[in-house]
């Protein structure tokens, strides 16, 4: 990793004791430096070894929304059941996350949809099933022709 110690890289401190003093020398300094050393931004990705960090190296809940880049998780990145419903946050489910036709009448509870859920004018003929049986109170005749 790259550390700023008094205007050398920490490698570069590394090397020069690993040439100058004993092998222990090197290794114990190479130990000796410890987060109060690393400046902010100064660790940079090509620093760390790959595979270096993993889970068990990250501390539980220590992940927050903004050190994750957006669009960096994906469907094919969460194992299954990995969200359910008590880790989606309340309003965040817009339209434009839903895909076409995957809400329909048998994934809703009964009593779930009520009539300030639906946009005046939406119901046309057409999603009114034959023998609805729809009471003649809820029928503005003044608009149309009752036929018995």
């Amino acid at each position: 990793m790259r550390r700023n110690m008094q205007g050398a890289s920490f490698l570069s401190v590394v090397i020069l004791l690993s040439m100058v003093a004993a092998p222990a020398l090197a290794v114990m300094a190479a130990n000796s430096v410890n987060s109060s050393s690393i400046v902010d931004s100064s660790i940079q990705t090509r620093d760390i070894k790959r595979n270096a960090i993993n889970s068990s190296r990250i501390r539980d809940y220590s992940i927050r929304k903004e050190d994750i880049h957006s669009g960096s998780i994906n469907k094919y990145k969460l194992t299954s059941n990995a969200v359910n419903t008590y880790k989606i946050e309340d309003g965040s489910v817009k339209t434009q996350d839903i895909a076409n036709d995957a809400v329909n009448s048998a994934k809703l509870a009964d009593g779930t949809v009520g009539s300030v859920d639906i946009a005046d004018g939406s119901i046309t003929d057409a999603d009114i099933a034959d023998g609805a049986n729809i009471s003649d109170a809820k029928i503005d005749f003044s608009n149309k022709t009752k036929t018995f």
